[in-house]
């Protein structure tokens, strides 16, 4: 009994042995002989590495261990290169990130994968190399205000090129990072203070004209109100002068006709004259008299 059961143990395990062993050969057949591309994938099916045929998305079939694929997406990629080290044409050292958006033509498939299996390592070598090309002419304080410039001259040339070379659609170029060199630094340091330092002498210089513009404007007005307050002084004098002369002219032409009109009145009636003598005598007769001198005012006659 013993040995019936044993025997039946065998044939038990051996079948189960033989299942399972089916069931793995089974599954490695099957995974070796479906795989499934997105919506955005397409296969190219190679038969002992000759070309077979490009299959679009969904699940698809091939004769396992004698067919194999590769699957190539259709929709843009990013191609980003970090650290890409070069120099400006006045020996400045950058880092940079570059990114290069491409896209596979479909009806391209077969040949970049016939003739460039290694289509991005080949991109990556032509995209630094422009990149590298074109900061050469650049110098470092235009790279900033250059770096759109820049980005449309690398993008046609590596468009123009890889599109030669591999038939593979350049979307875009960016760089997204630039990173200066320490050397760099200091001398926009250096720069940015001798730019503050000329700013500040330059307002300086500007303060200083303002004041001695202004000083100047306040010494003018002085001066002209000098000058004003000395013609006023001067005008002032003069018509002063003028009345002194006008007045001294008055009274000499009031003591002229005076002179006049008394000399006149003294022509015509000889009496006044004597009558003004006697205005003037004080009273006292002469000390000495002599001879037949007259008595001052005593005059004989009938006069």
């Amino acid at each position: 009994m013993f040995q019936i059961l044993s025997r039946f143990n065998s044939s038990v395990s051996l079948v189960g042995g033989g299942i399972i062993a089916g069931l793995a050969i089974i599954g490695v057949l099957g995974a070796n002989s479906v795989y499934i591309n997105d919506e955005t994938e397409r296969a190219i099916v190679t038969n002992s590495g000759e070309y077979v045929k490009t299959t679009g998305p969904g699940m698809h079939w091939k004769i396992p261990f004698q067919q194999s694929y590769r699957q190539y997406p259709v929709k843009i990629k990013s191609l980003e290169l970090q650290g890409v080290s070069t120099s400006t044409i006045d020996n400045y050292a950058i880092n940079a990130t570059i990114v290069v958006l491409y896209r596979l033509p479909e009806e391209e498939l077969e040949s970049i994968h016939r003739n460039v299996p290694d289509y991005q390592a080949k991109m990556e070598v032509i995209a630094t190399s422009r990149f590298k090309n074109e900061l050469g002419n650049i110098k470092m304080d235009q790279l900033a205000d250059q770096r759109s410039e820049i980005e449309k001259k690398v993008y046609q040339s590596v468009k123009e090129e890889i599109s030669r070379l591999f038939e593979i659609n350049v979307v875009d170029f960016t760089i997204p990072y630039y990173g200066w060199s320490e050397s760099f630094k200091q001398a926009a340091k250096r720069e940015a203070k001798a730019e503050t330092d000329l700013e500040v002498a330059r307002q300086e210089t500007k303060q200083a004209k303002v004041e001695a513009e202004r000083q100047k404007i306040e010494a003018k007005a002085q001066a002209e109100a000098k000058i004003e307050a000395a013609r006023g002084e001067a005008e002032s004098k003069r018509l002063a002068a003028d009345a002194e002369a006008h007045s001294i002219r008055v009274r000499g032409e009031a003591e002229a006709e005076a002179l006049q009109a008394k000399s006149q009145a003294l022509s015509e009636n000889p009496q006044l004259v004597e009558l003004e003598k006697a205005k003037k005598w004080d009273g006292k007769l002469p000390a000495n008299m002599y001879g037949q001198a007259p008595i001052p005012f005593l005059q004989s006659g009938n006069n």
